[in-house]
């Protein structure tokens, strides 16, 4: 296995779901495959020149990519979430119906750029950006655009040339990232965000500090909030949330009753009782 590939593994093999909308010449709207046939205001929707450029780039790189070709009809989408400036919240809520670990959603255009007088090729541009999120936390782990430039006689193939350059460019700076964040992670750790129900203050004040005492990997723990007996943590951990989970689950807590409810890649959610 290749230095990426090992990568990949240790980072749990996340998967990866494209969410671009695109408006390539000729087209009034913006088209997106998580709107609906009402939404494209009767264009058809074929997948865009940028998806298929950057699912070709990242299953190079060895990423596993989502199939939306045979799990779009398999889930509701609320109308909330039928549009092409779709927020953070509903990508990672349509990521998570669909078993992504990372959306990577944006936006992709393509106009005509100057023509030549007399001649019957044109120049083409296009622009993209997006940004990659985790799906458990909401976290941003990348963010880039991209910029092509084709000559065509054809100003729809010009158009979706120039998309797939931009496209192309954009994915080496995003896998650059990703990658990058994931490195860093596997070698010394990230952030698990820990949900604690159930607890009160001093039933969380001592579970904390079991936690940073007697659980192996564990290099600081900060607590964002406490509401209503719920608590969310940010723990510093040189393991993954999933192996922190199997830790706690088989740690003793003492009077505390603690149970793990929940777990992804980056996420736990514990109750707390006695």
């Amino acid at each position: 296995m290749d230095a990426l590939g090992l990568l990949h593994a240790r980072a749990g093999k996340p998967r990866v779901l494209f969410m671009i909308a695109e408006q390539n010449i000729g087209q009034q709207f913006y088209t997106f495959w998580w709107g609906g046939k009402s939404e494209f205001k009767a264009q058809h929707y074929d997948m865009s020149a940028s998806e298929t450029a950057l699912k070709e780039e990242f299953i190079n790189k060895g990423f596993n990519i989502v199939d939306i070709s045979v799990a779009t009809g398999k889930i509701d989408i609320a109308n909330a979430y039928r549009i092409a400036d779709l927020t953070d919240t509903g990508a990672r809520e349509i990521g998570r119906k669909l078993g992504a670990e990372v959306v990577i959603k944006g936006k992709a255009f393509a106009k005509e750029g100057p023509r030549t007088a007399g001649s019957s090729v044109a120049s083409y541009l296009a622009d993209i950006t997006a940004s990659a999120i985790r799906v458990d936390n909401g976290a941003v782990i990348a963010s880039s655009r991209g910029h092509g430039v084709a000559r065509h006689i054809s100003e729809v193939s010009g158009g979706t040339e120039a998309l797939e350059k931009a496209s192309k460019e954009m994915a080496e700076k995003i896998i650059e990232q990703i990658t990058q964040k994931w490195s860093s992670e596997v070698t010394t750790g990230g952030i698990v965000q820990m949900t604690v129900r159930g607890a009160s203050y001093s039933d969380l004040t001592k579970f904390k500090a079991i936690l940073q005492k007697n659980i192996r990997g564990i290099k600081a723990i900060h607590q964002r909030s406490f509401e209503g007996g719920v608590a969310v943590l940010d723990v510093e951990s040189k393991t993954n949330a999933q192996s922190l989970a199997d830790e706690i689950s088989t740690k003793d807590f003492g009077t505390l009753r603690v149970n793990v409810t929940g777990a992804s890649s980056n996420t736990i959610e514990v109750s707390i009782g006695r």
